[in-house]
């Protein structure tokens, strides 16, 4: 074990389990009055003890620990109890009796001092009682306030009446929520340094989402700090979506606290998991989302066939609803990424395997909006600040800001990219100048720095004109802090509105373009497959890379003149410039390319939206086959060949759209 303890697995079970153990720790450490913050949980035997054993267990799942000896109280024989307590907790939990009296049977053979936190450190035997009642305190059902329910179908439940200043800053903190001793110290530099106007979070409260943890390493941690630093009683509005440890105790308590966090701020009550925060003049707004509630399901991180997570289909139509709606310019976040260079995002034998480190269910949410509306999307969930190259998948700036709290081992090397078809805003190693700072701890254990983003809103003349992302980084340390630790600026960028592609400028027969869809793939260089065949393949979204098209309207057969605007029912072909070759749908299921133009290799194009009949750069719209009528342009995840082809399928309810640089 390193000299941290502080294990985190993505694991509902073994979370619980930890929470409970830390539970019982801090109650008996208070009976003892004895020190009880975080770093003190963490350093006990039996903490650390746990750790070991779920880390153990998450990376397999068979694991069983050697089995101690009656009276021994070394490490190993303390990670077998937690073992054993873990398995009395879940037969607790499912009821199952007869197992929890034959693993009781077996707990007592090697431990029958049990109840006491002092030497021997042997006080594992209560806390499956913890755990049971964890797991079935929601009955198992998740705690989620959809807006067509919980709102009374009003869609503008879940809108903070709250209005940001037009001059405030806001401050983003990403996997905050854990107590340690360099958490608080953060969040006080924070406020001291910057006094931020609000508080965002990006989710997670470790371990589980507990009662105690959310009380006791987030809202306890907040009244204490804004005590300190704005006087006794006094507050700003904090807004918090859930991560996915937050809903491994089934998010019962995550709403209990968000919900009444800002009770004395009048009208900065956050209804929901997701909420929107706009300013007072309505130049911006921040939609947060809910990511997490599709992914506090255990068995995800073990399935190799899960992909994503995913929005609930209301709260895809909410956040719609408030791009479409809203005059402004939005700023996303969420606790998930669109996209990584280290992690991976999808299973080796999901749908969407051919794109490990892209999430197009979070993309299709929100993509129409990202070229026009959106000026930026902050996430965490990784622990590591990462800026990632602008407008990929047509999304001006993404930036992972999870480094707030969670200590990230130099170990763990989180600036290995696995992935480089996402890459860094610039390349390695002229991308060394935006990475986090490293700093030793005194046992030699070396972190990668904390850190959190100021939104500056200050600046502006007009409503919509750009705001300041400030990143800056804070000292991470184990169990010495350094001296006077304080933040530094790691970067300062801009966040505007979208500019590089030409949208609202009408698309023309003979415009080479780029073509897009609605998952943010970029249809790019043909795969040259079997019997002489060119497949037309698709990737996420980098506009150096896609491959452009002619689109060319025909009329009864004939191709009209260039310079012919393209207005909605129009015929076209769609020739790629690679080689000249026109997008063709044939008798197997995945397009091809042909050098001969006729029906098949003809479109119907038709706007998704209604309003005037034109064309235009960034329209959704879809693409129907003149042979196969009814059958419309999709793409088809090969899982087996790891790609994405193209295909027409019937009634397709999937959109395009034609792009172009500037």
């Amino acid at each position: 074990m390193n000299a941290l303890n502080f294990a985190r697995v993505r694991d509902r079970e073994l979370s619980l389990w930890q929470s409970a153990v830390a539970e019982y720790l801090r109650g008996e450490l208070k009976k003892n009055n004895q020190p009880a913050a975080m770093r003190d949980l963490l350093d006990h035997p039996l903490s650390i003890a746990t750790a070991d054993y779920v880390t153990r267990k998450f990376n397999d799942p068979t694991y069983q620990p050697p089995a101690s000896f009656k009276g021994d109280t070394s490490h190993e024989a303390l990670v077998f109890r937690s073992h054993l307590g873990h398995q009395i907790g879940e037969a607790l939990a499912t009821n199952d009796m007869e197992r929890y009296e034959a693993l009781s049977v077996a707990y007592r053979k090697f431990c029958d001092e049990d109840y006491s936190i002092g030497p021997p450190p042997t006080g594992f035997a209560t806390c499956p009682i913890t755990y049971a009642q964890y797991a079935l305190s929601s009955g198992g059902r998740m705690t989620y306030n959809d807006w067509t329910t919980a709102g009374g179908n009003n869609i503008n439940y879940g809108v903070i009446n709250w209005k940001l200043p037009n001059n405030a800053k806001v401050g983003i903190l990403g996997d905050w929520g854990t107590g340690m001793p360099d958490a608080i110290a953060l969040l006080k530099d924070m406020m001291v340094q910057h006094k931020p106007d609000v508080i965002i979070h990006l989710g997670d409260i470790y371990y589980s989402g507990t009662p105690q943890e959310c009380d006791t390493y987030f809202r306890d941690v907040f009244t204490t700090v804004f005590n300190e630093v704005l006087g006794p009683g006094k507050r700003i509005p904090v807004f918090s979506i859930p991560g996915n440890h937050d809903y491994y105790a089934w998010g019962a308590e995550y709403y209990n606290v968000v919900t009444n966090l800002n009770n004395n701020i009048p009208g900065a009550t956050q209804q929901a998991s997701y909420f929107c925060l706009r300013t007072q003049d309505n130049g911006w707004q921040f939609l947060g989302m809910d990511t997490g509630y599709n992914d506090s399901n255990p068995a995800n991180q073990l399935n190799t066939t899960y992909a994503g997570p995913w929005l609930q289909p209301n709260e895809i139509t909410w956040h719609q609803d408030k791009l479409a709606n809203f005059p402004g310019l939005t700023i996303l976040l969420s606790h998930h990424q669109l996209y990584s260079s280290n992690s991976k995002i999808n299973g080796s034998f999901s749908v969407m395997n051919a794109v490990p480190y892209y999430n197009p269910y979070l993309y299709r949410a929100v993509g129409e909006y990202l070229p026009t509306k959106v000026a930026g999307w902050i996430w965490g969930h990784e622990h590591n600040f990462v800026m990632y190259r602008d407008y990929l998948a047509q999304l001006p700036i993404g930036r992972l800001v999870g480094n707030s709290a969670y200590e990230e081992l130099t170990s763990a090397n989180p600036y290995q990219v696995n992935y480089p078809q996402i890459p860094y805003v610039m390349p390695e190693p002229q991308y060394d100048q935006y990475k986090l700072g490293i700093n030793q701890d005194s046992n030699g254990v070396q972190y990668y720095n904390h850190g959190y983003a100021i939104i500056d809103l200050s600046g502006r003349k007009n409503p919509t004109d750009p705001v300041q992302a400030n990143y800056y980084q804070f000292p991470a340390w184990g169990s010495t802090p350094p001296p006077n630790p304080v933040s530094t600026q790691l970067y300062q960028e801009p966040f505007s509105k979208p500019q590089p592609f030409e949208y609202g400028d009408q698309v023309h027969s003979g415009g080479n373009h780029m073509l897009s869809n609605m998952d943010g793939m970029d249809v790019q260089d043909f795969y040259a497959g079997s019997f002489g065949y060119n497949y037309p393949v698709a990737a996420p979204g980098m506009v150096d890379y896609a491959r452009r098209h002619t689109i060319r309207k025909y009329v009864n057969g004939h191709p009209a003149p260039d310079g012919t605007p393209l207005i909605s029912g129009d015929v076209v072909s769609i020739q790629t410039t690679q080689n000249g070759q026109y997008l063709t749908a044939g008798t197997t299921p995945w397009l091809y390319y042909a050098s001969a133009v006729n029906n098949n290799s003809l479109w119907v194009i038709k706007k998704k939206e209604q309003g005037s009949a034109g064309i235009n750069i960034g329209d959704a719209i879809y693409l129907e086959n003149v042979a196969y009528t009814g059958q419309y342009l999709k793409p088809v995840y090969a899982v087996k060949w790891s790609m994405i082809y193209l295909t027409t399928e019937v009634g397709a309810d999937y959109w395009w759209r034609f792009c172009t640089m500037e």
